[in-house]
């Protein structure tokens, strides 16, 4: 019997990656761990004959937590962490006032290899994980086995120590590309998730694998939360160094309008 090929998403959210994806994909199983009920109830609704939703999050080991939600903010902050106390001190940080937590969930967790150990799993072509604190502990806790047939995938990670938006994250930068590489991937591109450089999005790829070709044969490219925050944040730039141009040759036009304007006869 053939193994089969999937696309998992450990933190779908709103399903905005992984409804697209496996849309576009029906030859691959995709999978979306979404804790919080509201969205998951929505994913459900919304899913393809190709998709399984599991209400559930992944960590260390399989236990009971409280799932920390935010619905007046931004709902994809919501973590089974607390921000850190240190987030007003924060230059970027600070300025943001949708930071905050409305509400608890208990959610069931579990590592991802035993949150999978019943898949006939031949190969996860794509993974993406965004557990908003939990991403490096979600890719550690898969395993060896599972671990070998991820072939591309994507994680988010705190910039350093000092610029952690939750409270108990062990991870960063630094740390996850250790992981990677002492793991047999290698680094596709890092890119910064947010105007501050606070967090980063690091694409990995397994030794041997093309992932340009993944890309093409999964139109990732298409997807917008495949690409990040980087297009918009590029395209925030050129408006405001347009805009910042624009306003530059308008004074320069008037100054020399003025310039040349005759001057009056007495």
């Amino acid at each position: 019997m053939e193994q089969k090929r999937y696309i998992i998403d450990i933190g779908a959210n709103s399903g905005e990656f992984i409804l697209p994806i496996a849309q576009a994909n029906p030859n691959h199983r995709a999978i979306a761990f979404e804790p919080n009920e509201e969205l998951f109830l929505n994913l459900e609704a919304a899913k393809t004959p190709n998709l399984e939703v599991i209400k559930g999050a992944v960590g260390t080991k399989r236990e009971k937590l409280m799932l920390n939600i935010s619905d007046k903010g931004d709902k994809g902050t919501s973590s089974l962490l607390n921000f850190s106390k240190k987030i007003k001190e924060d230059s970027y940080w600070g300025e943001r006032s949708d930071l905050v937590f409305d509400r608890q969930e208990e959610v069931q967790v579990d590592t991802l290899e035993a949150w999978l150990c019943s898949y006939d799993i031949g190969s996860i072509d794509f993974l993406k994980i965004d557990t908003q604190g939990f991403d490096l502990i979600a890719l550690e806790s898969s395993g060896v086995e599972l671990l070998g047939k991820v072939k591309f995938g994507v994680m988010e990670v705190p910039a350093t120590d000092l610029n952690h938006l939750y409270e108990g994250d062990g991870s960063d930068l630094t740390a996850a590309l250790a992981f990677l590489k002492g793991n047999n991937f290698n680094i596709f591109k890092i890119e910064p998730n947010d105007e501050g450089f606070r967090e980063y999005n690091v694409y990995f790829y397994q030794n041997g694998i093309n992932p340009v070709e993944i890309e093409e044969e999964l139109e990732l490219k298409n997807n917008k939360i495949y690409n990040g925050n980087l297009p918009v944040m590029l395209a925030d730039y050129e408006k405001s160094y347009e805009r910042k141009l624009r306003s530059s040759l308008g004074l320069m036009k008037r100054a020399l309008l003025g310039y040349l304007k005759p001057a009056r006869k007495g």
